[in-house]
């Protein structure tokens, strides 16, 4: 995943990072990643889909947001476990070296004694089976393609306060299009920490052309959409969390994930865009992803692997903890 500079610390901690600026137009400034300012609290009641994101690394432990997509896979935003400069020959690297998601959680401070709470936890030894930042992402000069999603050890068992999301379509994008994003970064612009209850907000959806009159034209590429409203903003700690469309009710359309909060100004002032990753871009990848990760069907597989010499090779079946035996 992806580091910028030594700022990696301000990026988790507190969803803020200063940005890398470049003649290509990008932005000047500060930017942030995702808290929620001007919302009102909620509950994992009334988003199922919720994940609280806590992040280990050898500098302190962090915290972002993410989404539930499936009973066994969870999605969040690529610089939440990483530190880099995307102009370092270096490039982008995992600085994460624990990942803990909690399923159901309302309140971050009892997410270990709500029984409602289910959590899959990830070692750094774990990472490559279970963890899969976009490669697009590590290898890009800018905050593009910023998505992770994530394998759970423990499948999910669905309940009143832990359902998937279902993801968006390009049809989804529609500026004007109301949005509800959702998390548990700070309340306020000038808080320093963090709030105890998952908090929401209603914002709306902008064209690209305005977020690029801001940001610039090299900032804002097609995998990424833009909010802006009078009195409400993401701002820092929200990062990596579900940005929704539709209204749940049954006489409505239903619930689909159009975004992740990704980045935007320090300031957290409500009248500058706000960034998000285009989740319908992504259902590619994310499909791939999914499906190159299963374990191979060994009743199949190891005849073939057999008459190529190769049954007993156990790397071949790696990711699933199992080899051909034959």
């Amino acid at each position: 995943m992806a580091r910028l500079g030594s700022l990696v610390v301000v990026a988790l901690a507190l969803a803020a990072i200063t940005p890398h600026t470049s003649a290509g137009g990008k932005p000047q400034g500060d930017i942030d990643f995702g808290r929620i300012v001007g919302g009102t609290p909620t509950s994992a009641k009334q988003f199922p889909w919720q994940l609280y994101v806590r992040i280990g690394t050898d500098g302190g432990t962090y915290v972002c947001g993410g989404s539930i997509i499936s009973q066994t896979w969870a999605m969040s935003a690529a610089h939440c476990f990483t530190d880099g400069d995307p102009d370092d020959d270096e490039g982008f690297i995992v600085t994460a070296t624990k990942i803990t998601l909690f399923a159901g959680a309302t309140n971050k401070y009892e997410v270990y004694s709500d029984p409602n709470v289910q959590i899959n936890e990830f070692v750094e030894s774990e990472f490559d089976e279970y963890v899969f930042i976009n490669q697009d992402y590590m290898n890009d000069a800018w905050l593009n393609n910023d998505i992770t999603i994530f394998k759970l050890k423990k499948p999910l068992t669905l309940t009143e306060y832990v359902q998937p999301i279902a993801l968006a379509t390009p049809d989804d994008f529609i500026p004007g299009k109301e949005l509800t994003v959702s998390g548990w970064g700070r309340t306020s612009p000038s808080g320093s920490t963090s709030s105890i209850l998952l908090y929401v907000a209603g914002l709306f959806l902008i064209p690209r052309s305005e977020c690029k009159s801001y940001w610039g034209t090299d900032s804002i590429t097609d995998n990424m959409i833009c909010h802006k409203t009078s009195n409400k903003n993401t701002c820092g700690g929200d990062s990596g969390g579900p940005v929704i469309t539709g209204s749940g009710n049954s006489n409505g359309p239903p619930y689909v994930q159009t975004g992740i909060v990704s980045w935007g100004s320090r300031t957290c002032d409500a009248y500058i865009p706000k960034v998000f990753v285009d989740v319908a871009k992504f259902r590619g990848w994310i499909d791939t992803t999914i499906s190159k990760s299963s374990c191979p069907d060994r009743s199949s597989t190891c005849p073939k692997l057999a008459a190529q010499g190769k049954c007993k090779k156990a790397k071949v079946f790696n990711k699933c903890k199992a080899s051909c035996a034959c």
